[in-house]
């Protein structure tokens, strides 16, 4: 029994190590790329299962390239955008552009560079980016103001073809809570010591294993299930992240399977149940 064991564990690191494949989740926070690929996705350029999102960067990535194939279905302000993303996940693209100096050592390629988005790094073993984060929302009513700031940094980075690693850290503060069981918002909530706060701190992160039809990870991240503008049905993803152990497979194109293992604390008493 133990000979077979360690015959089918053989065969199956042998499997993943000659595959390829790499995730790391983009967030949902960054409602940008999400709007750009479901408007791609309803005009029929590209075909996306947009039920479980996060999407992993190299998904993103990947319909993007296919984008950028059927260019003259687009508008100016469509291929403006699709640019702007391009250039944005280069290093899941493996596309040299202006962002890159290039650098010849000992045969190898090299290449860093600075750039208005942030530092990228790649050479043949390691790919990183470090980028700023920093965005403001302003509401403002006859008799009331609100705002929202945000700031922090994210890093991002590929070991090989099979380990990606992120991390993610944002500091936020709002003038007064934009979300709370009494206000009923499309905002990301937060709590401290079971109430709604004004000022928090959001960490993302984690590493993953993937390989070409699938992935495992041990991240803490938004996940979003579900489908609706306003809403979606299963999983909103406007809870702060939560730690998960998370698996991803789609052997074919018509099959997909997305689990993940988490707690989360809503501090809202279950209703099946009687309390004295």
């Amino acid at each position: 029994m133990k000979k077979k064991t360690r015959i089918f564990a053989f065969l199956l690191f042998a499997l993943l190590s000659f595959s390829y494949g790499q995730d790391i989740p983009e967030s949902i926070l960054n409602k940008g790329i999400y709007e750009f690929l479901d408007e791609m996705a309803s005009e029929k350029i590209i075909n996306i299962n947009n039920a479980c999102k996060p999407y992993s960067k190299a998904l993103i990535a990947e319909k993007l390239n296919q984008i950028n194939n059927q260019q003259p279905q687009l508008n100016k302000r469509q291929l403006k955008e699709l640019s702007f993303y391009l250039q944005n996940y280069n290093l899941e693209l493996n596309a040299p552009d202006s962002l890159y100096q290039y650098n010849i050592i000992k045969n190898k390629q090299l290449h860093a560079s600075f750039s208005p988005f942030g530092i990228f790094y790649a050479d043949s073993l390691f790919r990183f980016a470090v980028r700023p984060i920093w965005g403001i929302k302003y509401y403002h009513a006859i008799d009331s103001k609100m705002y929202h700031q945000w700031g922090g940094a994210e890093m991002n980075g590929y070991v090989g073809n099979h380990i990606g690693f992120y991390v993610s850290l944002t500091d936020h503060t709002q003038n007064k809570p934009l979300s709370s069981p009494g206000i009923i918002t499309q905002e990301q909530g937060a709590t401290l010591k079971g109430e709604a706060t004004n000022n928090y701190s959001e960490i993302r992160g984690g590493i993953t294993y993937s390989w070409n039809w699938g992935s495992i990870g041990l991240i803490k991240d938004n996940p979003q299930w579900g489908e609706g503008y306003n809403g979606t049905n299963i999983l909103s993803g406007r809870t702060q992240s939560i730690a998960m152990v998370k698996f991803n497979m789609k052997p074919t194109k018509w099959f997909e399977f997305n689990y993940f293992h988490a707690c989360l604390s809503s501090n809202i008493i279950d209703s099946s149940r009687s309390y004295i």
